[in-house]
């Protein structure tokens, strides 16, 4: 638990609104600049749109792992629940008690960790078509309609990413 808390605690909002602004600072210099050297060329000649990329991860391990991290935590606290409710009537040992709660514990740290990757992909992922939207309003659309079909995808499956890591983080 406390390598996830040195991590939380290292990057706290204020650091990641300070680097997400001196991305975009870095990207706006970088594309006038450019902008400047070749003017009139189109926007995939300037940026890369692989160099955009973000590292989304498999977006169905990632949910399929939270999914079951949910579901061990549930499991876990049933299973304390029911140790304490038949503690007076049965015979439980402290043992038991105590791996049943440390289970509970694992699973909590576990659905932590899972949660708080798909909360920084989700922030990457927002902020990668933030910068795809700026540029594509700073320089235009494609004149090759292949580039734009291209784009077109590129920029579908970015908001499907988007709403996937969503519907990961509404899951309870």
């Amino acid at each position: 638990m406390a390598p996830l808390n040195l991590f939380v605690a290292a990057v706290t909002a204020r650091r990641w609104l300070t680097l997400r602004v001196a991305l975009m600072v870095a990207v706006l210099t970088c594309a006038t600049t450019l902008q400047n050297r070749l003017h009139g060329q189109e926007i995939g000649q300037l940026v890369s749109w692989n160099q955009l990329e973000t590292a989304t991860d498999d977006l169905i391990r990632l949910s399929t792992s939270y999914t079951d991290a949910l579901r061990d935590l549930k499991i876990a606290r049933v299973s304390v629940d029911t140790l304490q409710t038949l503690r007076p009537n049965v015979v439980v040992t402290n043992l038991e008690l105590q791996v049943a709660t440390l289970n509970v514990e694992a699973a909590e740290r576990k659905v932590k960790l899972l949660r708080a990757i798909a909360e920084k992909q989700l922030m990457a992922a927002e902020n990668k078509l933030e910068i795809v939207k700026y540029l594509e309003a700073r320089f235009g659309e494609p004149s090759n309609d292949n580039n734009l079909n291209d784009r077109q995808f590129i920029r579908a499956q970015d908001e499907a990413t988007v709403q996937i890591l969503k519907m990961i983080l509404e899951m309870q």
